[in-house]
């Protein structure tokens, strides 16, 4: 199973094998303003979620983008699952700490760690 299919899963894949590419960029600002907007066209609290995996499955995103794409989530249980799922689509994760700052709650945190401990 490769990571987009336990992605998709909702599954934690066996191992992840982090390859730099020179095409491998943050999301330009035009697709990103987009892809707010989309997010925020989106009042139910569930269906923003939703609508932020599927962008983060199509495009690559830097740790502020995935931060940004967090604020928009009222719920730290729905910022929290989206951050998870990112993490798989971040193209630069060791910048992933950064993000901690969208959290209300150090729980949050704290589970979000054990969730990136255990890849």
């Amino acid at each position: 199973m490769n990571i987009y299919e336990a992605a998709t899963r909702n599954q934690i894949p066996v191992e992840i094998i982090v390859i730099e590419e020179p095409d491998c960029y943050a999301m330009n600002n035009n697709d990103f303003n987009k892809a707010l907007e989309a997010i925020k066209n989106k009042t139910c609290s569930e269906a923003q979620p939703r609508v932020a995996k599927q962008i983060a499955q199509r495009i690559f995103g830097s740790y502020k983008q995935i931060t940004i794409i967090k604020t928009r989530f009222s719920f730290d249980s729905n910022k929290l699952e989206f951050a998870k799922y990112a993490y798989l689509f971040c193209f630069n994760p060791y910048n992933y700490w950064k993000a901690n700052d969208a959290f209300g709650f150090d729980s949050a945190i704290d589970e979000l760690n054990l969730f990136l401990e255990g890849l």
